[in-house]
Formats: C-alpha cells, structure tokens, sequence
C-alpha cells in the first residue's frame, strides 16, 4: 500500500475506507491499522530473535566465547520462540487481514475480534519473552516431558495461540462477508486463495501445538 496521503470516506456500515493511489484498490482504515500493527509486531519479534542469533553466534565462536552456558541456552530459548512463532505468525495474520480485505477490495467484517485476537498475541509473546528471560523457561524450543518450565511459560504459549486462532477466524469470516456482498465475481484471487490455504495449515498447526501445550501447562502446575 502506498504511503501517500488519500483523503478517507465513509461507506455503507459505517466504515471508512480510501483508495490507493498506487493500486486503485480500496483500503479499508480498519483493516489497514490491524495490518500495520502486526506487521511492526512481527518485525520486533524478528529483531528480538535476531538479537538473540547474532548473542548465540558470538558464544558459539570459541574466541569470543561470549555467554555462560545458562544464558546461552536461555537465548537459544528466546531466538526460537520469536523467530519460528512470533515473527512468522504476526505477519501471517497481517498477511490474512490484507489478503481478505484489501485485495478483495472489501470491508473489515470483524475489526473488534481482530484487536481481541492481537492483543492475545501480544499478551502471549510478551509474557514468554519476560518468562525466559527471567530464568523460568531454559527448556530450548520444546514443550515436552520431562523439561518444565514456569507455567506462565505455558499460560502464555496458549494465549498467543488462541490469539492467533481467532485472527484466522476473523479472515473466514472477511471471506464470506465479501462474498456475500458481492465485492468480487467468480473464484476468489490466486493470492488470496494461497492466503486461504496458510489460514487452514495455521489452524491445524496451532489445534497440533495445543494438544502438546495444553497438558504440559495442567503438568506444570502439578495436576
């Protein structure tokens, strides 16, 4: 989308919209700040995980040897946490919020579950980062027996997953909004049909992670 300033009007609903002046599609202004705001989510998520590569780098090298071991493993924790979940996740979902509004050149049907859905995410990747940091979850990209962590470590494994379940819930739910109100003919976008395909693969991948999360949490706290 294109930076250059476009006056916004009001459409049917209540909602407001402008239209790119580089792709002449309609934004909705919903639509556009739950993009924005998880895209830049996912761009700290990199940078945190990054960090934490280029720490574990300089401990790897033997004549640099930067980290004690604890820390090392600590980090390792970290990078693996923000890279393989928070990064890829956030922008997937800002992907999933653009795909079934802007390119069907479509309203938000769902603004107020989205906000729900990312502050979860942000609850849940922020509280993992503060709980690894803290010493309370050196237990590397794992969730299994017998290495446990805090339950926070846990808890916020689950909010971030919930988070991210009910954000692909609100790009099904933009699907069949558009679809209903006509705002395009025939088959949907090959963009947004790969978009379609990520959001069922995301869904079956987060069901996956809960079944092992979930009773490893009960297991944390002693039950």
């Amino acid at each position: 989308m294109a930076t250059i300033s476009t006056p916004w009007f009001q459409a049917a609903r209540g909602s407001y919209y402008r239209t790119c002046p580089v792709t002449t599609l309609k934004v909705d202004s919903a639509a556009e700040t739950l993009i924005i705001v998880n895209a830049v989510s996912a761009v700290v998520c990199l940078l945190l995980g990054g960090t934490a590569a280029l720490l574990i780098a300089l401990t790897r090298w033997q004549v640099v040897h930067l980290l004690p071991a604890d820390w090392f493993y600590r980090l390792l924790t970290a990078h693996g946490i923000d890279m393989l979940i928070g990064w890829i996740v956030f922008f997937e979902i800002a992907g999933l919020h653009f795909g079934s509004t802007v390119l069907l050149n479509a309203r938000h049907a769902a603004p107020k579950l989205a906000w729900v859905a990312f502050a979860l995410m942000v609850i849940g990747a922020l509280t993992v980062n503060v709980i690894v940091l803290m010493g309370q979850g050196d237990v590397m990209f794992t969730a299994y027996v017998p290495i446990k962590a805090h339950p926070l470590f846990y808890l916020s494994y689950i909010f971030f997953a919930v988070g991210a379940l009910l954000g692909v819930a609100t790009f099904f739910v933009n699907l069949v909004v558009a679809k209903r109100e006509k705002r395009y003919e025939g088959s949907m976008p090959l963009v947004v049909f790969g978009l379609m395909t990520a959001a069922i693969l995301a869904v079956y991948t987060l069901l996956q992670g809960a079944l092992a999360v979930v009773p490893a949490f009960f297991w944390s706290l002693g039950w």
